[in-house]
């Protein structure tokens, strides 16, 4: 089997969206470390009702699981992120319009 060859136009547009990738993820950085921390706290519900709603739509079409999102590791990021997370996602469940099964919540994020 002979190794496939990317021509010059594939080399471009992988160079393109490594690029791109590296400029969201530049962007998304700043956003974390800079604006978040002053956003008001009914901001930063906002923000996590959408990280978690798009979240847990995507896990469930993938998967058919929609909390497999919550893990220890996510947790702590969330926690690392925002040390207010327990208080905030109390309202962030309010809002997704779900019914929220929150001893599974517990059970996926200790583990």
């Amino acid at each position: 089997m002979s190794e496939y060859k990317f021509s010059e136009e594939e080399k471009e547009l992988q160079q393109k969206l490594r690029r791109l990738y590296e400029e969201s993820k530049q962007k998304d950085d700043k956003f974390w470390k800079d604006e978040y921390p002053t956003i008001t706290r009914e901001e930063k519900v906002k923000v996590w009702v959408a990280i978690i709603h798009t979240g847990m739509r995507s896990q469930g079409d993938v998967t058919g699981d929609e909390y497999t999102q919550f893990t220890p590791a996510w947790y702590q990021s969330a926690k690392s992120t925002e040390p207010g997370f327990d208080d905030i996602f109390k309202d962030v469940v309010k809002r997704l319009g779900r019914e929220f099964r929150w001893d599974e919540y517990k059970k996926r994020i200790s583990g």
